[in-house]
C-alpha cells in the first residue's frame, strides 16, 4: 500500500507521485489557477492552529519571551561579528520586528509538522535546494519573499528533513528532484501617476534643500500629516521640511564581512528552539551582517542631522533606512516620538509590533486611546491624517455602497490576534455571502475596492469571478475620495477605513466577529456602542437585513441623535478628528 503524500504547494508542471493520495497543510495550499480561471481547493485537513484562542495567547506569550532570549544572544554576537559595544536598544530597534516574523513564520510550520510526524503512512518531498537558502538583502526584501511559495516550500521541507535527522518524525522522506515551480501568486504592480509625481518632486526638493536641513533640532520623516501641514510644522519650528525618500538601495552595497563568522550561541529548551538555532543564520538579512557597515556610513553621508533633539516617525519597522536612523541617533540621545499609523491599534487584543514601537520610543502618539501598559509613554492626540468631517452629510447624487475588503498574508508571520489561524476563508466566504445577498438595487449600486497588490489569496481573479457584473476598484483610486462619494461605506474589518469615515461621519456599516478579531475589554465597551447603534454587526446576516432597510433612508437612521452621540464617545478614543494637530505637534517636538 503507497503511502499518503504530504505536499505544501502545488507544482502545476509536475505529475503527483505514483498518483498517491495527497495531504495538504492548510487553506494556503488552496490557489487560484489563472489559465482555468477558477479555484484549486486542495485542503484537506482542518488547520486547529491558534482556533482556540487560549492556544494563541499561550503561543503569544511563548513566542514573546522566545524573541528576547533570542534578541540577547544577537545583541552579543552582532556585537563581536562587527566588533562593536553597542547596546541592546541599538540592536532591537534595528532587527527586533525582523526576528519576530522570522520565528513567527518558523513556528506556526512547526505546529503544522507537528501533526503529521509520528504517522508512519505517510511520506513527504524534501526540496533541499540550497539556493533558496540564500539570504535576502534587506529587511523589505525578506518580508516580500515569505509569502512565496518557493521560499515556504523550503521551510517545510528544513523541518521536516531537521524532525527526521533527530530521530523524531515516523514519516518517510523522498527527496525531490529540483523542477520550476510554477508560481501561483499573482501582483498588480501598477503605481499611480501622481504617486510618481509626488516622489519626483520630493527628490528634487530634498537635492535643492537638504544642505540647509543638516542642523535641524526635529527630525520629522515618514508621517501622515500631508504636504501642506508637513511644510507648516516645520516652519512652525523654525527649519525648512526634509523629503528624504525612506529607503535604501540595500542590492547595490558593499559586502564586506562573511556570515559564517557569526556565531549564534542561546539556550535551546526544545526542538523548536534547536530548529531555529540550526536555521537563523540562513535567513538573517546582509543589511545586518554583509552590508551593516556600508549602511552606516551611507546613513552617516546622508545630508540629515545625526544627533538631533527629537525624530517624529510613523510606520518605521520593517524599513531599512529609518531602523538604522533612529538606532544611531538615539544611541546619541535624540528622543523618538512615534505615532499610530492605522487601524487595530488600541483594539486587538495582542498586537506585538504595538508594544514593540510603544517600547521603542520615548512618546507614542494615539488615536485617542491610552496603553494599558504604557500609559505613561502614551499621548492621544488623534489622528494624523486631516480628514473633514462631514456634518451635512447629503445623500443628493450618491448611490454607491462601498465595500471596503482586507488584505491578509497568505502565510502568517505577524503576531496579532487578528492573524491567528488560516481564517483568511472564513473572512472571504463571509464578504461574498454578504454581497451575494444584497438585495438587487443595492447590488447594482455596489462597489468592491480591493488592494492594489495580491498577498497571495487571489483575490482580484476572484471577486472579479465571483462578482462579474459589480464594478471593482483595484486600489488605483483615492480612497478617501471613494469614501467621500459614496452613500454607504461597509468595512469587512476592524481596520484604519471605518475609523476614518466614522471621523468623517460617513454612513458606515462595520461586519466582523470577535473571534476573527478579538478585542480588548476597554475597547470592546466603546464597540457596543457601535452595536447597539447598527452600525457594527457580528455576523452578516444582520449587516444584510440593515443594509436592505436603511438604503431608501439612510439619513433617518444616521442622524439619529443617539447614534451621533455614540460616534461621538466611540470617536473620541479610537479615531479622534484634531484640528489643531500642527500646535498639538509642535509642543510635543519643540
Amino acid at each position: 500500500m503507497k503511502k499518503k503524500l504530504i505536499k505544501t504547494i502545488i507544482d502545476l508542471k509536475s505529475k503527483d507521485l505514483d498518483k498517491r493520495e495527497l495531504i495538504f497543510l492548510g487553506n494556503h495550499c488552496n490557489f487560484f489557477d489563472y489559465n482555468k480561471n477558477k479555484l484549486i481547493d486542495n485542503c484537506n485537513i482542518e488547520d486547529k492552529n491558534w482556533k482556540k484562542y487560549d492556544n494563541f495567547i499561550n503561543d503569544y506569550d511563548y513566542l514573546t519571551k522566545l524573541h528576547d532570549k533570542i534578541l540577547v544572544s544577537l545583541v552579543s554576537s552582532l556585537n563581536k561579528f562587527h566588533n562593536i559595544d553597542k547596546q541592546k536598544n541599538f540592536w532591537e530597534i534595528i532587527i527586533g520586528p525582523w526576528l519576530m516574523t522570522f520565528c513567527v513564520n518558523i513556528f506556526y510550520k512547526w505546529k503544522i509538522s507537528q501533526d503529521f510526524i509520528y504517522d508512519e503512512s505517510i511520506c513527504t518531498e524534501i526540496d533541499n535546494d540550497t539556493k533558496l537558502a540564500k539570504p535576502y538583502s534587506s529587511v523589505e526584501n525578506y518580508k516580500r519573499e515569505i509569502n512565496t511559495e518557493y521560499y515556504n516550500q523550503y521551510l517545510f521541507s528544513k523541518i521536516f528533513l531537521f524532525l527526521d535527522q533527530k530521530k523524531v518524525s515516523k514519516i518517510e522522506i523522498i527527496q525531490k528532484k529540483n523542477e520550476d515551480i510554477t508560481s501561483l501568486s499573482h501582483k498588480n504592480t501598477n503605481k499611480k501617476n501622481s504617486q510618481r509625481f509626488q516622489t519626483y518632486l520630493k527628490r528634487l526638493f530634498f537635492k535643492i534643500f537638504s544642505h540647509l536641513t543638516k542642523k535641524n533640532k526635529v527630525v520629522i520623516l515618514r508621517n501622515y500629516l500631508g504636504f501642506i501641514n508637513n511644510l507648516k510644522l516645520n516652519l512652525s519650528l523654525k527649519q525648512l521640511p526634509n523629503f528624504y525618500q525612506h529607503n535604501l538601495n540595500v542590492e547595490n552595497l558593499i559586502k564586506n564581512k562573511k556570515r559564517e563568522n557569526l556565531k549564534i550561541f542561546f539556550k535551546e529548551d526544545n526542538l523548536l528552539e534547536s530548529f531555529l538555532l540550526s536555521e537563523i543564520l540562513n535567513h538573517i538579512p546582509e543589511s545586518f551582517l554583509e552590508k551593516f557597515d556600508d549602511i552606516l556610513n551611507k546613513i552617516k553621508n546622508f545630508n540629515l542631522p545625526l544627533n538631533p533633539k527629537k525624530i517624529f516617525v510613523t510606520n518605521f519597522p520593517y524599513n531599512t533606512f529609518l531602523s538604522f536612523y533612529l538606532a544611531m541617533c538615539k544611541e546619541k540621545g535624540s528622543k523618538i516620538i512615534s505615532a499610530q499609523h492605522g487601524g487595530c491599534y488600541g483594539q486587538y487584543d495582542r498586537h506585538w509590533i504595538e508594544e514593540f514601537e510603544i517600547k521603542i520610543s520615548d512618546n507614542f502618539l494615539t488615536y485617542g486611546w491610552i496603553s494599558r501598559s504604557n500609559s505613561e509613554k502614551t499621548i492621544p492626540i488623534g489622528m494624523l491624517k486631516q480628514l473633514d468631517k462631514n456634518n451635512q452629510f447629503s445623500i443628493k447624487n450618491k448611490k454607491n455602497i462601498l465595500f471596503i475588503i482586507r488584505a491578509r498574508s497568505k502565510y502568517i508571520s505577524k503576531l496579532d490576534s487578528g492573524t491567528r489561524s488560516n481564517y483568511k476563508f472564513d473572512y472571504l466566504d463571509n464578504v461574498f455571502f454578504l454581497i451575494e445577498n444584497l438585495n438587487k438595487k443595492l447590488k447594482k449600486n455596489t462597489k468592491i475596492r480591493l488592494r492594489d497588490t495580491d498577498l497571495g489569496w487571489a483575490e482580484h481573479p476572484r471577486f472579479k469571478k465571483k462578482f462579474p457584473d459589480i464594478r471593482i476598484d483595484y486600489g488605483t483610486s483615492n480612497i478617501l475620495k471613494l469614501m467621500k462619494s459614496s452613500k454607504i461605506v461597509v468595512s469587512t474589518s476592524l481596520s484604519t477605513s471605518y475609523l476614518e469615515t466614522l471621523s468623517m461621519n460617513i454612513p458606515t456599516v462595520v461586519v466582523t466577529n470577535f473571534e476573527l478579531e478579538p478585542v480588548r475589554i476597554e475597547c470592546k465597551k466603546y464597540l457596543d456602542l457601535l452595536i447597539d447603534s447598527k452600525i457594527l454587526h457580528l455576523n452578516p446576516n444582520t449587516a444584510i437585513a440593515h443594509l436592505n432597510s436603511i438604503y431608501d433612508n439612510v439619513e433617518n437612521w444616521w442622524f439619529d441623535q443617539k447614534l451621533q452621540n455614540n460616534i461621538k464617545i466611540f470617536c473620541e478614543k479610537y479615531g479622534k478628528l484634531n484640528y489643531n494637530i500642527n500646535n498639538d505637534l509642535k509642543k510635543i517636538l519643540y
